[in-house]
This record gives C-alpha cells, structure tokens and sequence, in this order.
C-alpha cells in the first residue's frame, strides 16, 4: 500500500470517527438537554404547588377563625342570655361560615399531603361537636364553656399549623408530591 492510499484510508477514519464523535455528543448533549429541561419543569411544579398549598391552608385558616368567633359570639350569649339578640341570625352566620370552611377544607383535601388533610379534618369536625353543643337546649350541667371549647380549638389550630408549617418548608419527597 502506497503513502496516497494510506493517507486516505486515515482521512476516510478519522472523517467516521469525526462524525460518529459528533452524532454521539449531539446525542448526549441532547438528552442532557431533555433532563435539564424537566428537571425545571419538576422545580417550577413543587414551587407552584408549595403556593397553592399555601394560600390553601390560609383559606383554610381564615376560614376557622370566622366560625370560631361566631360560636364565641353565640357561647357568650348562651352564658349570658339576652333576649334583644336573635340567636337566629347568629346560628344563620355560624352555618355560612361553617360552609366556608367546608369549601377551604376541600381545597385542602386537593392539595395535600394526606396529613394535612386529617388536621383540616380535626378542626371542622370541632366546630360540628361545638355546633351540637351550643345548638341543644341550655343545660347548666352539661353546657361546656367557651374558655375550655377555645382552648381545645386552639391545640387543633396549633397543629394545623404546625403540620403546614412542615409541608411548606420540608423538602419535596415522593408523598409530598403525590399528596392525598
């Protein structure tokens, strides 16, 4: 084989290796490209849904502290009846307020995890047993009050927070993600 062929046979070679070198790395540099790209996309979707799970539990919050302070209303006039108040239309405010803490809990439910959706669950059952109490004929032996009714509210509401508190600044895990 002369000089000529094998300088051809060299540059035929390295032109392939050249090429395959080149496919191979685009080919890399491609997937890389891909895994980048949805490895953003997982960043932006925790953050979005860390906001919505947020402004969830706040509704959520909002929500409790409106229907506690018409139970502590209807609590104080319970304790100390006065008969130029209509209990009517503080029972009319209890219930519209118990409805939205009802549509707030099951954003909550939507949004997850799953822990949080049993606090949320444990403080609007509360206000369905304090509603029961407060709604029966008054019954000086059996009537609860309100100091020991918002004491065990506040110990729901706590961990509530508490548990919100995690979910918001724990990093992402699998269950995190999936919620309930």
């Amino acid at each position: 084989m002369d000089v000529g062929t094998a300088a051809v046979i060299s540059a035929g070679i390295g032109i392939g290796g050249a090429l395959l070198g080149a496919v191979g790395g685009g080919g890399v540099t491609s997937r890389n490209m891909r895994r980048q790209v949805k490895d953003q996309a997982d960043v932006e979707h925790r953050h979005w849904l860390r906001q919505q799970r947020q402004d969830a539990y706040a509704a959520f919050l909002t929500a409790c502290d409106t229907v506690l302070d018409t139970l502590q209303s209807i609590a104080a006039l319970r304790e100390n009846p006065d008969p130029q108040v209509d209990m009517g239309l503080l029972w009319d405010a209890y219930d519209e307020a118990y409805r939205t803490v009802v549509r707030a809990s099951t954003v909550v439910n939507i949004a997850g995890p799953d822990a949080m959706r049993q606090q949320a669950f444990r403080l609007q059952r509360y206000f369905t047993e304090l509603s029961k109490i407060y709604r029966a004929p008054p019954d000086p032996e059996s009537l609860w009050p309100w100091d020991m009714a918002s004491i065990v509210y506040h110990v729901r509401h706590k961990k509530f927070v508490s548990g919100a508190r995690i979910v918001l600044t724990a990093p992402p895990t699998k269950e995190w993600l999936q919620g309930p």
